[in-house]
């Protein structure tokens, strides 16, 4: 072998070494970066399982949501199933009416205007007259006590007219016409009768009278109202 020949020999040798060691090289690096992507994996998957607790929170929510409006729902109807009044006759409250001649009832009292007066005449030798500028006018009446509970019935306190200008006409003290109602108490079927006179305007008439004993009418609102017109 020549000294050219030995110098290439050692030239291929070198060369072969070189490339061993790279090629190691190279391949330990592929082999770190390939275990890489586990761990990636599950710290992308451990972030993916993190947020699902907050995001099964809600639910309850939105499934309460619609328990809260069938409940308001069932609310509104049971309110609007509340009568907001009370039919004539049915109950305690609402008015009843009637006329001259005609009795009307209620769960407390029994009433009739048999006769109405509007003037009445005043003599020029009375010793009251009505005040300057008014009349008087009387209502013959019968009341009876239709419940079980005694009632104190009292004109003045039981009975209020009205005239033909809705203004309200007073009852007074001093006419002295026909038989006056007193004041009495009232015991189931008691009836009690008379004149009572009110006082109002000359150019005015008596348009109804209302009967209801207020604090007597425990559980019963009804008033008696008496048409004085017809």
């Amino acid at each position: 072998m020549d000294l050219k020949q030995g110098f290439g020999l050692v030239g291929a040798v070198g060369v072969t070494l070189s490339v061993g060691a790279c090629t190691s090289v190279d391949g330990s690096s592929p082999a770190a970066s390939a275990s890489a992507p586990p761990s990636a994996a599950v710290s992308s998957n451990a972030a993916a399982q993190t947020p699902s607790a907050p995001t099964s929170a809600p639910a309850p929510e939105s499934s309460s949501a619609p328990a809260t409006s069938a409940g308001a729902a069932s609310s509104e109807a049971a309110a609007s199933s509340v009568p907001t009044s009370d039919p004539l006759g049915s109950g305690q409250q609402g008015l009843v009416t009637t006329k001259v001649g005609a009795e009307a009832k209620t769960s407390k009292l029994s009433v009739k205007v048999t006769k109405v007066v509007d003037p009445v005449p005043v003599g020029d030798s009375a010793v009251f007259k009505p005040g300057a500028g008014k009349k008087w006018a009387a209502v013959s009446i019968t009341v009876t006590n239709v419940g079980g509970a005694p009632i104190n019935f009292s004109p003045s306190m039981c009975i209020d007219a009205k005239t033909t200008t809705n203004g309200s006409a007073s009852a007074s003290l001093f006419a002295d016409y026909g038989s006056p109602m007193d004041s009495s108490t009232l015991h189931e079927g008691d009836t009690a009768s008379g004149d009572v006179t009110f006082e109002l305007p000359k150019d005015q008439k008596l348009k109804s009278v209302d009967v209801r004993c207020s604090l007597d009418f425990a559980g019963d609102q009804r008033t008696i109202r008496v048409d004085l017109a017809h």
